[in-house]
Formats: structure tokens, C-alpha cells, sequence
């Protein structure tokens, strides 16, 4: 039986041993094109693997379109292979699921809230989140902090429609994705190697997460459920990311986008 079935199965320890935390990722191509509409698009295709093996962990093609009125049109087609040996918790069975996937962005010092239309206030998870309102939420960096016993990942908020990462006047930047996503915001600079909270430390270029699927958290006895897990297959969303002055734009009139 593996282990990842029994009373308080590691899932972090077969992610670890497949390479994961030391993705190595490598530029395949890179091309440009201005578009007969006046749009300019660059398309990338990358490779993912892990640092200490040739095993292929993901490619993904992204192809990023630049409008006039600032907006930026990202496709990204990304497929997840994680079927490598020895990774898992007992003998050779592979890794079953991925914790999560979907976008990492690095924001600038001037960022400091975190506003979005989801489940709310407090952090939700997909196997986590019934007794969270959907509604129009937001919340100061300074009062996200990591708030269990041992530093792990945190802070996540489930079925966002749109989310946007604005300075204190409300200016910034907003996301929508062509299915809803999860957001959240880290704003320690090394929350995986900090043992205890007292070690973390927070830097003033916050961790932005957009991600299309997010693995439950499960519970101690059992781990996460079917459902609730992210599989490695073929991912395919468009993202919309727009510069945004809450104090005049509305972002309910985000448009939500949709695959071509």
C-alpha cells in the first residue's frame, strides 16, 4: 500500500524526491509577431525539469499579446508529466498528484493590498471553503502572516472570478482567468526554509500566486480526496492582466476571457 493512503501520509516528501522544489526551467524558443490589428505578440515554449534528473517535468507554450490599451492577453498551454521513478512515499509507485499549478509573479515594493471577487475573507481551499462567502474582498499585505505552527503554504483564496494587487491609492494591477482560480499573496521571502515562524522573514517584493488548480489540504488521518487533487495532464487557460485605478475602474467590468 502506499504510504500516501495511510494515517498522516507525507504527500511534500514524494514532491521533494521528484525534484519539484528545484524546477529547472529552459527556453526553448522565443518568437515575435505584430499582428494585423496593431496587437504585438510573443509566443515561448519552455521546458521543466527537475535539477537533478533529465526527466521532463512540463512544457509550456505561452504566447503573451500586448493591446494598446495596456492589457495583455496570456495563453498558456502547459502539460505535466510527473511520472518519475523512486518518487513516490513507498518503493516505486510515481507521484500522484501535483500540490498545485498555474502562475508565480514577483511584485514590486509599491504593492501593498490584495483585493478580489471569491470566497472570503479568511483562506479557503478546494476542500475547504463552504463555510466562506463569495464576495468582493481585500486585505493589507501587512496583515497577511503565516498563521499555523510550522511555516507551509498559506494564505489561499478559492473561486476568484478577478483579483488585483494595487499600492495604498489603489493602483495596480488585475487579473481574470477563462475558469475561476485561486489567488494568494506570500509575502516572506523564505517561507520554505524557515523551520518556525519566528524564522520568517518578509521582503518587500511579495510572491503573487495565480493558479489554475489547487490541491486540498486534506486532514491528518486521511490524505486529500479525489477530487480535490491536482492530476498531471494538459492545462490550457488565457489570462487577462490589465492596469487598474480602483478609484475610477470598476472591475466588474473586467471582461472574463475565453479560449480561442
Amino acid at each position: 500500500m502506499n504510504e500516501l493512503s495511510t494515517w498522516g501520509g507525507d504527500e511534500a516528501t514524494a514532491w521533494y524526491r521528484a525534484g519539484l522544489d528545484s524546477l529547472v526551467h529552459r527556453v526553448e524558443s522565443v518568437r515575435t509577431e505584430t499582428l494585423p490589428d496593431g496587437r504585438y505578440r510573443v509566443r515561448v515554449e519552455i521546458e521543466s525539469r527537475p535539477f537533478l534528473t533529465a526527466r521532463m517535468a512540463a512544457r509550456q507554450a505561452l504566447a503573451y499579446t500586448v493591446r494598446g490599451d495596456g492589457m495583455i492577453e496570456l495563453d498558456h498551454d502547459v502539460s505535466t508529466y510527473i511520472d518519475f521513478p523512486h518518487s513516490g512515499i513507498s518503493g516505486d509507485s510515481p507521484l500522484p498528484w501535483l500540490p498545485k499549478l498555474g502562475l508565480l509573479m514577483r511584485l514590486g515594493p509599491a504593492m501593498q493590498r490584495l483585493e478580489w471577487y471569491g470566497r472570503g475573507p479568511f483562506e479557503t481551499y478546494p476542500d475547504r471553503k463552504t463555510g466562506a462567502r463569495v464576495g468582493r474582498w481585500s486585505i493589507p499585505f501587512s496583515d497577511i502572516v503565516m498563521p499555523y505552527l510550522i511555516p507551509q503554504d498559506f494564505g489561499n483564496r478559492t473561486d476568484v472570478l478577478w483579483a488585483a494587487v494595487t499600492n495604498a491609492e489603489g493602483v495596480g494591477m488585475a487579473v481574470s482567468v477563462s475558469e475561476p482560480f485561486d489567488v494568494a499573496v506570500n509575502p516572506y521571502w523564505n517561507l520554505m526554509d524557515a523551520w518556525y515562524p519566528f524564522g520568517l522573514q518578509r521582503t518587500d517584493r511579495p510572491y503573487f500566486s495565480v493558479d489554475y488548480r489547487v490541491t486540498g489540504v486534506g486532514g491528518t488521518p486521511i490524505t486529500v480526496r479525489g477530487p480535490y487533487r491536482t492530476y498531471p495532464d494538459r492545462y490550457r487557460r488565457r489570462v487577462l492582466l490589465r492596469p487598474i485605478d480602483l478609484r475610477r475602474d470598476d472591475p466588474f467590468s473586467m471582461p472574463l476571457p475565453g479560449l480561442e
